[in-house]
């Protein structure tokens, strides 16, 4: 993966150890894999994207990148969903208490 080892070299790590791109950003699926458990990232991104109806919206006031929605905008792919690397500790604390996790 090429933009992992861009970022190895600038050594662009969260302090979960999470690579974020050059804007600050971090996979959606690397967060859900390392920090909610391996739940699957197809889950957690109707959680920010308001596709399914079925699924509370926790993005409110986070900074997402390529998200999709119903306006057609982002990439249409959940793989490609990112999220600030400032606002991960806020949106796995939503995530956690969404499922009634500790």
């Amino acid at each position: 993966n090429i933009m992992v080892r861009e970022n190895e070299t600038n050594k662009n790590f969260t302090k979960e150890g999470l690579v974020y791109d050059e804007e600050g950003f971090v996979k959606l699926a690397d967060i859900a894999y390392r920090l909610l458990g391996g739940r699957d990232t197809e889950y957690i991104s109707r959680l920010v994207d308001k596709l399914d109806s079925e699924y509370e919206f926790l993005g409110e006031d986070l900074n997402f990148k390529n998200v999709f929605d119903k306006n057609g905008t982002g990439t249409g792919s959940y793989h490609d969903y990112m999220l600030h690397k400032d606002d991960i500790e806020e949106f796995v604390k939503r995530v956690k208490d969404y499922y009634g996790e500790v």
